[in-house]
């Protein structure tokens, strides 16, 4: 499967210096990709500096407790479980990875996980308390789309929205496997972890990007679309439609 992306800066490594670099670039309004195989964080915060630190200061009590003892204090033989330990150490690096107050996904790469489940629970335990995800999803009903194919005579091509499953989709002179969905079919897939903010269609009136020269040829009728879009886009039913949809959710307590 062949996708083209299109960064200002891409940064191999989500490290400490990676993630501050990146996050400062983005903050000038650079759009900015990163990648990394394990956890955000990288060495030092994850598996190195940090973890260290915490297993070290667990193991400095033992002489505390010992030595209270000379001070006047009545300790009752202190003791120690490892596990606790362990288990709160790994809570403190979720934390530390967690403290993000939004994620984002634009203009349907969801579309092309086959299971938005994982994609949900990672989400979550990534954002801090009442974070906020915002999204764009190729929906399953595009008016556009339907009547531009149905006129060509490509039924089959008009259909392809509807599969209930990943279907082989042309895009860009490549295939690409991408699943669509309606507003309450992708909610569903983070119900557990999010609750619904609120939703609206984009392009609803407006044609898709692949029809880019049509808008051109018809620039003044175009903008009038653009402006039922923005007008008509988060009303009930019509908001279900169009070639995308935004989504915006938030973490429950």
């Amino acid at each position: 499967m062949s996708r083209k992306y299109d960064f200002d800066l891409f940064t191999i490594g989500a490290g400490s210096g990676g993630v501050a670099g990146s996050r400062r670039a983005a903050s000038y309004g650079v759009k900015v990709g990163i990648a990394e195989n394990s956890r955000i964080g990288g060495t030092c915060v994850m598996r190195g500096c940090v973890p260290k630190k915490l297993l070290v200061y667990g193991s400095q009590f033992a002489d505390a407790f010992e030595d209270a003892r000379g001070y006047g204090w009545d300790v009752t033989p202190p003791r120690f479980d490892w596990p606790t330990l362990i288990a709160n150490k790994n809570k403190e690096l979720d934390r530390l990875e967690g403290e993000f107050d939004l994620a984002y996904s634009n203009f349907g790469p969801l579309n092309c996980v086959p299971d938005l489940r994982p994609v949900a629970r990672e989400c979550a335990r990534l954002l801090a308390t009442r974070g906020h995800m915002v999204f764009t999803v190729m929906g399953r009903i595009c008016p556009w789309e339907l009547g531009y194919y149905l006129r060509q005579g490509r039924g089959r091509r008009a259909r392809v929205r509807f599969a209930p499953e990943m279907t082989a989709v042309g895009m860009n002179q490549h295939t690409v496997w991408a699943r669509y969905y309606t507003p309450r079919e992708f909610y569903r897939c983070f119900a557990e972890h999010f609750e619904l903010s609120h939703h609206r269609a984009l392009s609803l009136w407006m044609p898709p990007p692949y029809l880019l020269a049509w808008f051109e040829r018809h620039e003044r009728f175009g903008r009038l679309l653009g402006w039922l879009d923005d007008r008509t886009g988060g009303w009930p039913l019509l908001r279900s439609a169009g070639d995308h949809f935004l989504m915006v959710l938030r973490k429950r307590r």
